[in-house]
């Protein structure tokens, strides 16, 4: 049965989305096969975004996301996106689209975003962070967002957690950890005013707090938004 499932998708006609608008709006992963044409257990789902103009969105649950410039090739068989380079095996408008690289097969369905499904919601605004004791904890990065496409993460910059002080630790009011770092923090935080984190260690660096309120916290800095969550 997985066999017949590989071998319909290869041999389903292929319908181009060069001139269409086909791909367009909101996927998420919902089937993914390897090379051998079997199902694989995963729980990075993928979730796309195409919009008008050939941008599109990608984001791996709990990671980065990534923005860019698509295009179609070969007549709508490709889909270049930059970070990846897929076959086409079928599109569906509003129902299925499965893709294929060197890695497997990935078959995405149309979903709503959480932030469409309130007709008129008004996007969140933050209020004022005024003081580090807004930030005292130990916060995890569940997400982050890049203002422009990364053809690779630089793990040994990229924020994964924060710790903030009660009172002050041998003049360290706190420490940012990168994504690679192990106990030992790459930054301790040396001060906070103008609701921005001075931090020093490997090197000097600053992130702008956006907000710190209902147990999420975040920050931006190098063209990097993080955001984190207190889950002890």
């Amino acid at each position: 049965m997985k066999k017949l499932t590989l071998l319909l998708l290869v041999l389903f006609p292929l319908l181009s989305f060069g001139k269409g608008d086909g791909i367009l709006g909101h996927w998420h992963e919902v089937i993914r096969l390897g090379t051998d044409g079997r199902k694989v257990e995963f729980r990075d789902t993928i979730f796309l975004e195409f919009k008008q103009g050939n941008e599109f969105i990608w984001q791996k649950k709990n990671s980065f996301i990534q923005r860019g410039v698509y295009k179609s090739e070969n007549g709508g068989k490709n889909l270049d996106i930059g970070i990846r380079y897929f076959t086409v095996l079928e599109i569906k408008k509003n129902k299925r689209l499965v893709l294929k690289d060197q890695a497997g097969t990935y078959e995405f369905e149309p979903y709503t975003p959480v932030s469409q499904m309130v007709p008129g919601r008004a996007p969140e605004t933050y209020a004022p962070v005024t003081s580090i004791n807004q930030m005292v904890g130990e916060w995890d990065k569940f997400k982050g967002t890049s203002n422009a496409t990364q053809q690779q993460i630089d793990y040994t910059r990229t924020v994964k957690k924060v710790t903030v002080f009660s009172s002050p630790k041998d003049g360290k009011l706190g420490y940012i950890y990168a994504g690679r770092d192990g106990e030992t923090a790459s930054w301790y935080i040396e001060s906070f005013s103008n609701q921005t984190l001075f931090c020093n260690g490997k090197d000097k660096r600053q992130f702008k707090v956006l907000k710190a309120a209902n147990n999420e916290l975040i920050i931006e800095g190098e063209g990097f938004t993080y955001f984190l969550r207190k889950f002890r």
